[in-house]
């Protein structure tokens, strides 16, 4: 399957103010492109279940990134 376009991936803050973005081709995955958002922040992080990447969890986990998953119910 090939996809075309882009996928923009926004970082904000607790405020709702924007502190982070970066932008990839469709076929990159977001958790990929994660690591690139999150490298300067620490504390909570909030993302959808796209996330969900044991290795992700490790890594925010030695970073002092306590991630966790928006579900929806």
């Amino acid at each position: 399957m090939r996809y075309y376009g882009f996928h923009g991936n926004l970082l904000v803050d607790e405020r709702g103010i924007p502190v982070e973005f970066t932008l990839t081709a469709a076929n990159i995955d977001e958790r990929d492109a994660a690591y690139e958002i999150i490298n300067n922040i620490k504390g909570l992080l909030i993302g959808d279940k796209g996330l969900i990447r044991p290795i992700l969890n490790e890594d925010c986990l030695q970073a002092d990134i306590d991630l966790h998953r928006y579900e929806k119910i």
